[in-house]
């Protein structure tokens, strides 16, 4: 044997025990970076705790600390298994994956990582099949039950599990995990921004029987080095230190009730105009939503909007789809200025029948929108029916919607909360969730949000024409 290659093999094996006990040292020596005091919070604790929860704002590298680790527990523990997993596919891969992959690569210590061997969903070292980690994504349309499953099943003396973004997780979800932890050298860490009221995460804080095996860790965005004053400052300015925006993104604090308000009253009041404009552009297009009930307490609701005006709203109760029909043609006959768009909320069937009606009289005019289709901008929403709402919401935040003092419309804006999953995704209360807690359905506020159809998510810029084209085109029915 060489006595270099001897002298090396030794002063490895020894680095390597230093390493397992000071994952500190691990990163600064190999990784070849200075970890931040929130990191090393959790760097300084994981050789000797097993249960971690980090409850973090935006930008305070939980993704980096997560990558760190999985590299050090994979390099400093015989046939170590360590599985990864996130609420979506991106999360999981583009953001942790490719956060452990930049690091190997940016590594200080490369050649100790030419060990490994790095795949799509799967690191190994060497060609070990008992010696790896492993990211696996979970399936959102399956069910919980079905998610867990794809968790279940890992076992080892040396066993690492690290879920990013937990707050976004169902429940079921964590019960595999909670079965990884039979031997003494079995970790789990829990990682995310706080983005919902409850669940497994939630609960790890705050019911202190549910989370008193857990070292649980915040990180606010404001105390980290690595997150800007200027983005902080930002966000304090466009959404305010009470929204649920900076309590989340910011702060990394759960949100409360008050938080989950979507239009504050504030923003509402200083909308109102006293009197109407005596003069509309005819560069202007009026545009109507209409809301449709059947009979029950639930009104059909009709607003017109020309530009940043609220023109009108009127509403009607206990009329069957053909008399909303004629009651809609009715009001048409009888405007002075035309309406260039109807727009008509189809979700759910009660609309088609009015919309079908109108369009044989007004023609193409006439449009379906089906709020429970899926969102234009899918990077920020699930359904058409959060981006609607935002729509409006943003309208509001940038002063560019004026309202007539409608007290009906007024109580029903303010009625509304929102929510962030664990995606990201903004979400908009359920009518079904509304009236569970005594709310009534906001007829007239729907009403105002189909107005926005043809209009972009971000309020400051204009509708192309191609946007314009594909949001006309997608409608269910135009003639």
């Amino acid at each position: 044997m060489n006595p270099m290659n001897s002298r090396l093999d030794k002063l490895l094996k020894t680095k390597l025990k230093e390493w397992r006990s000071n994952p500190v040292q691990f990163v600064e020596e190999v990784i070849g970076v200075s970890p931040t005091e929130q990191q090393k919070q959790l760097l300084e604790q994981i050789e000797f705790n097993n249960n971690f929860a980090i409850r973090s704002g935006h930008g305070t590298g939980k993704s980096a600390s997560l990558s760190w680790i999985l590299l050090w527990f994979l390099i400093t523990r015989p046939s170590a298994k360590i599985v990864c997993t996130a609420p979506t596919r991106r999360q999981l891969f583009d953001v942790l994956w490719s956060e452990v992959s930049m690091w190997i690569k940016k590594a200080k210590m490369k050649a100790l990582f030419d060990l490994l061997k790095v795949q799509s969903e799967i690191i190994r070292v060497e060609d070990r099949k008992d010696w790896f980690a492993r990211a696996v994504a979970i399936n959102v349309q399956s069910t919980a039950e079905e998610q867990a499953e794809a968790l279940a099943g890992y076992h080892a003396e040396h066993l690492l599990c690290i879920v990013d973004e937990a707050s976004g997780l169902p429940d079921p979800v964590f019960r595999p995990l909670e079965g990884y932890m039979t031997q003494p050298d079995n970790k789990v860490i829990l990682a995310g921004n706080p983005t919902r009221s409850e669940g497994y995460f939630y609960r790890i804080f705050n019911d202190p029987t549910f989370g008193q095996d857990f070292i649980k860790l915040h990180w606010n965005s404001v105390e980290s080095p690595l997150v800007s004053d200027d983005w902080v400052e930002m966000m304090r300015r466009r959404y305010g230190e009470e929204s649920l925006e900076f309590r989340v993104r910011v702060l990394g604090e759960f949100p409360v009730v008050g938080d989950m308000e979507l239009i504050p009253r504030e923003w509402i009041d200083r909308a109102v105009y006293i009197k109407k404009p005596d003069f509309l552009s005819p560069d202007v297009p009026i545009i109507w939503g209409v809301d449709v009930a059947r009979f029950g307490t639930d009104e059909t609701a009709l607003v017109s909007r020309a530009g940043a005006f609220v023109l009108d709203i009127k509403t009607k109760t206990g009329l069957d789809t053909i008399e909303v029909a004629d009651w809609i043609l009715d009001e048409y006959n009888k405007s002075d200025i035309k309406p260039s768009t109807i727009c008509i909320d189809v979700s759910g069937g009660l609309g088609a029948g009015v919309s079908d009606y109108l369009r044989r009289v007004l023609g193409s005019m006439v449009l379906d929108v089906n709020v429970g289709l899926r969102a234009f901008d899918t990077e920020r929403f699930i359904l058409l029916r959060d981006e609607l709402w935002w729509n409006l919401r943003t309208a509001f935040e940038t002063g560019r919607l004026y309202i007539p003092p409608h007290e009906k419309l007024k109580r029903q804006l303010m009625s509304v909360r929102y929510s962030v999953d664990g995606r990201q995704k903004i979400r908009i209360e359920a009518k079904r969730d509304m009236k569970k807690r005594g709310v009534q359905s906001p007829d007239c506020a729907d009403a105002l949000c189909l107005t926005f159809y043809l209009e972009p998510s971000d309020m400051s810029t204009q509708l192309t024409n191609s946007v314009h084209r594909k949001r006309y085109a997608m409608s269910w029915r135009v003639v």
